[in-house]
């Protein structure tokens, strides 16, 4: 009996090391490269992450078990579209190597139907196994008590020198409680795109008020001013704002003004906000006048138009995801640069994106 139990703590070692080995090699800080890069080899390492974690459930099992285990990951995208078919293409190619593991990929939505569909299925005692969920919902999650944290067994790879292989920014939103209850999975930040054709179609006006018509704008009073004489109107009409700032998640655009001034919306355990300090003021006056005053962006545009609106050439500038970048270079036939958010105090631009969590109350076998 007690060969078969070292035999079996060998196994469960072995899947741990299988599990976190593969997330080193499939995340890693070459994320952001493949993300700027654009194309399918960011989602076939995204994937593949999702799927390595599979092994994690197999923890409690000895080596010799031969049901099939079967996964259930609820993940943020439509049925239909490419990024479905490269995930379906994966988790075959995983299943079919591993035939005792069955993944199967549940596509849920944006990110508010993703929430709300873990959300539902938690709250009726069947939760998914794995999900994938936008980064404020952190806190949702923990209110449930439907994760679990993950701090074991990033301890056994080697703790912070493991983790000093990610950037440390990304597992900000995926801490609470002197815990880590996520893992960064596809991760984003706003970025400054900008259109090189119409910046040399008013070189001239750029020069003469001292701007570079061959870079982007680096601070805020540079935006300022580039967005005046980028805009193009006939009468009344505008044709060309010189900048869209998107709606939907504005939210999240604004924090990057806030980090720009050398500020935060809220303190880092979440306990006291800043909304009415002048730092925080300061950048909410800037949308304001760049909106209302000089009317160089548009008061409102929907979070999924803006790049279409940006690769039709409606905007010269536009603050945006790095996940919008594919749309971007499919759509856009000018040239386009992508650089910073211009800066003010400091450089600073929120993280988005999702992580993906292991939840509680799953079937035992898994």
């Amino acid at each position: 009996m007690r060969n078969v139990k070292d035999q079996s703590r060998r196994g469960e070692n072995l899947l741990e090391k299988k599990w976190m080995w593969m997330i080193n090699i499939f995340i890693g800080k070459s994320i952001l490269t493949d993300f700027y890069r654009g194309g399918k080899s960011m989602y076939k390492k995204m994937i593949k992450i999702v799927l390595a974690v599979s092994f994690i459930f197999l923890l409690t099992f000895n080596a010799g078990f031969s049901k099939t285990i079967k996964l259930r990951f609820y993940y943020p995208v439509g049925v239909t579209g490419p990024l479905a078919q490269v995930i379906d293409g994966m988790t075959n190619e995983f299943n079919a190597s591993h035939p005792n593991i069955k993944v199967e990929p549940v596509y849920c939505g944006n990110y508010n139907n993703t929430m709300q569909k873990v959300q539902a299925a938690v709250m009726s005692g069947r939760p998914p196994d794995i999900a994938v969920v936008e980064i404020s919902e952190l806190y949702t999650l923990l209110a449930l008590d439907s994760i679990i944290p993950l701090d074991k067994y990033i301890e056994k790879e080697g703790g912070k020198d493991f983790l000093n292989q990610y950037f440390s920014a990304f597992f900000g939103n995926a801490k609470a409680r002197g815990k880590i209850w996520g893992f960064p999975f596809q991760r984003s930040t706003p970025v400054l795109y900008w259109n090189k054709d119409l910046f040399l179609k008013h070189a001239a006006e750029l020069k003469a008020e001292g701007l570079d018509p061959e870079r982007a704008p680096r601070t805020w009073y540079e935006l300022v001013e580039y967005a005046k004489i980028l805009t193009e109107r006939s009468g009344n009409e505008t044709k060309v704002y010189g900048l869209i700032l998107p709606g939907g998640w504005n939210d999240w655009i604004f924090e990057g003004f806030v980090r720009q001034n050398g500020a935060q919306l809220i303190s880092d355990d979440g306990k006291k906000a800043y909304f009415d300090t002048l730092d925080v003021l300061e950048p909410l006056i800037l949308w304001y006048k760049l909106t209302n005053i000089l009317k160089v962006s548009p008061p409102l545009r929907p979070w999924n138009t803006t790049p279409i609106d940006f690769a039709a050439g409606k905007a010269a500038m536009m603050y945006y995801s790095t996940g919008g970048l594919p749309t971007i270079r499919k759509q856009a036939k000018f040239r386009f640069g992508v650089a910073f958010l211009p800066k003010n105090v400091q450089y600073g631009t929120p993280v988005g994106g999702g992580d993906f969590h292991i939840f509680r109350k799953i079937p035992k076998e898994n």
